[in-house]
């Protein structure tokens, strides 16, 4: 029997942003963002909605983040790809890691994404996030009634509609989730604050908790180390830094991002990127669809 999830527009819901738009001769876009209802605060960071029309096929490297994201396809199903597995499906869970994700279409696509946070996996996924780092798992391996939730979302005429069906969604899987241990979650909240520029002994100091047991429980509830998740949420924070106008010089991101030089900067960019940030840049310029995405 699937669970009932109520999807019904009641409560406090997302609040929605302008639609960003993009018209190319080979390529048209349109993007909107919005803030998931406060009873998700901590969980779940934003919604995002999308939908390209392209000429030719495409195909995008989806840089590693420290946030988990579940991506809805309304239209063509989606095809990801990691170096764990390939995944062709209409719903699917990326997990945080340190492995990029290979995304492909035909030319045509409508997604819906929610940007979660790591401590979300247990809450409303009822699995450790141990269990999708570094991998793409169909939400239907997840959630009973995984299909009614897609098809319901995709039958809606609007964004805000959407949204506000997904809201309702997780507020149900929140309500009747498993929580994390309250300990590892301010361990977790104090390394954000700190934009991953935090020492490892000042964790260990706030848990009490040794340096293998730390690295443990982290791995299993966040997805990665204390040490391999700060080198994300520092990467993710250096990569917002580009797309923002004005960009500021890499030796500036370099130095506020808590790197020890912009060498340091450019090797982070060749590991996690694939390619110096200059390479990064350059597909960027040449992907203005990805460029909307990205203010998502």
């Amino acid at each position: 029997m699937g669970v009932n999830y109520g999807l019904r527009q009641t409560g406090p819901v997302a609040t929605v942003g302008e639609t960003r738009r993009g018209n190319g001769t080979h390529l048209q876009w349109a993007a909107v963002s919005a803030t998931p209802a406060p009873t998700l605060a901590g969980l779940v960071s934003r919604y995002g909605g999308f939908r390209e029309v392209s000429a030719m096929p495409i195909l995008r490297r989806e840089l590693p983040s420290p946030s988990p994201v579940l991506v809805i396809s309304l239209a063509e199903p989606l095809s990801l790809s990691r170096p764990s597995g390939d995944l062709s499906t209409s719903a699917v869970l990326v997990g945080v890691g340190r492995t990029a994700t290979l995304a492909a279409h035909s030319g045509t696509q409508t997604v819906l994404e929610a940007q979660l946070s790591p401590l979300s996996a247990l809450r409303l996924f009822g699995v450790p996030a141990s269990d999708l780092t570094d991998r793409v798992v169909d939400l239907a391996e997840l959630w009973d009634g995984a299909a009614e939730v897609v098809g319901r979302i995709g039958a809606a005429a609007t964004w805000a509609e959407r949204f506000h069906l997904l809201d309702s969604v997780l507020t149900v899987r929140a309500q009747r989730g498993r929580d994390v241990d309250p300990v590892l979650a301010g361990a977790w909240q104090q390394l954000l604050s700190s934009r991953g520029n935090l020492s490892m002994s000042a964790l260990h100091d706030q848990t009490g908790w040794g340096r293998k047991r730390l690295a443990d429980r982290f791995r299993e509830q966040v997805g990665l180390t204390p040490k391999s998740m700060a080198r994300l949420v520092r990467f993710h924070r250096a990569v917002n830094m580009l797309h923002q106008p004005g960009r500021r010089s890499l030796a500036a991101i370099a130095s506020t991002c808590g790197y020890y030089d912009q060498a340091h900067l450019n090797r982070e960019f060749r590991e996690l990127a694939g390619g110096p940030p200059g390479a990064y840049l350059t597909g960027m310029d040449a992907d203005p669809a990805a460029s909307g995405m990205a203010g998502i």
